[in-house]
């Protein structure tokens, strides 16, 4: 009942009819503002912009606006003032459904359905073959506890990832989104409260090294002070350029 409920809600944005563009992705984000039912202020005249090329990281303590940032750019939801521009087209005219083909997303709470490990990952790709599989369960560093299960590929898991620590299907969204190999890689990754990151390495259950990472990533971790760097990674906050607040925070 939930799913059909799902398929019957109209999207509160279905974007315009452009097609996004392909290939690498610059997004500028230029006086964005969100406030939810109530009047509650969740982004607040933001600017910041996502080079290509480059990872960046946003930074914040909890509610300051980062997940809503994420959703803005994403297009789950519209903003009240300011726009969106990626690679200098708004937002707002391209088709979410050929937007959402540029993007790989890992949500703090990534889906992991009842099947196979290797239906899991193919939900992106069909027709993937099983070493495409493996190469991105290997940039997940989940490769070999996946090799060490008696199935392999084929070991059948529950849904929401029962049978997996959270550590594991965690690894598994993420090997997921390795495999769609979209242009922009986004991760919506929640960090534990007196959890450590090593410099250099992506927090929580997600501790990858950033070299292991591809293209450019949006991360969104709770976190009051940088956790990204090393190579060609931006440590900066978002908002990135002058003035601008999430939350006011």
């Amino acid at each position: 009942e939930q799913i059909f409920d799902l398929l019957d809600t109209t999207p509160a944005s279905t974007g315009g009819t452009a097609n996004a563009p392909d290939g690498e992705i610059t997004i500028i984000c230029r006086g964005l503002s969100l406030a939810y039912e109530g009047g509650r202020t969740a982004l607040e005249n933001v600017d910041c912009i996502f080079d290509a090329g480059r990872t960046t990281a946003i930074v914040g303590p909890s509610g300051a606006g980062k997940s809503s940032l994420i959703a803005t750019i994403l297009g789950f939801t519209a903003p009240a003032a300011g726009k969106i521009l990626v690679e200098g087209t708004d937002l707002a005219t391209i088709s979410r459904e050929s937007w959402w083909r540029q993007i790989a997303y890992v949500p703090q709470a990534p889906r992991v359905f009842a099947g196979t490990i290797a239906e899991n990952l193919r939900l992106v790709r069909p027709d993937a073959t099983d070493e495409a599989l493996r190469a991105a369960l290997r940039r997940a560093h989940l490769l070999d506890e996946i090799e060490r299960l008696p199935a392999g590929l084929e070991t059948p898991i529950g849904e929401g990832g029962a049978g997996l620590s959270g550590g594991q299907a965690q690894r598994l969204a993420l090997a997921r989104a390795f495999l769609k190999d979209a242009p922009l890689l986004i991760l919506d990754v929640r960090q534990p409260g007196e959890f450590t990151t090593p410099p250099g390495h992506l927090p929580g259950a997600v501790n990858l090294p950033l070299p292991e990472l591809p293209r450019r990533i949006p991360e969104v971790t709770a976190r009051r002070q940088p956790v990204v760097g090393g190579g060609q990674t931006d440590r900066r906050s978002a908002p990135a350029a002058e003035g601008g607040s999430l939350g006011k925070a």
